[in-house]
């Protein structure tokens, strides 16, 4: 590959939220990590590019009929956060998710992730 299209593709990886609902669909909340680090929802802690909260957007969502009266917490969640020295995504879940594979390579392909690490982060399901 080359630098310019790595530059391309670095860029056009996704930062953000999820929800894994019934049947394996995703619910996303994201944007491009160079978006978010603009956006009023982004923030950067250390070398770290993070963006949105699942308590804020839930509200939200749940405005649709199969999630009213249901908690944030009630389903599996994680993130997508941006290393912006390494140039390196890290998915964070939940140890039950941890252990799907083809559900990894969902999300990842969802936030278009490469070169990418998975961390087990307990405050996901």
């Amino acid at each position: 590959m080359s630098a310019l299209k790595r530059v391309a593709v670095v860029r056009g990886i996704k930062v953000g939220i999820f929800w894994v609902l019934p049947r394996a669909k995703l619910l996303i909340y994201s944007l491009p990590w160079t978006e978010a680090l603009a956006s009023k929802e982004g923030s950067r802690v250390a070398d770290w590019v993070n963006y949105g909260g699942h308590a804020d957007y839930w509200e939200g969502y749940c405005r649709m009929a199969h999630l009213r009266d249901t908690e944030y917490t009630a389903s599996p969640r994680g993130r997508v956060i941006f290393n912006v020295v390494t140039k390196r995504p890290r998915l964070l879940l939940g140890s039950k998710l941890a252990k799907n594979k083809k559900l990894i390579k969902k999300i990842a392909r969802a936030f278009k992730l490469i070169n990418y690490t998975v961390a087990r982060d307990q405050h996901y399901v």
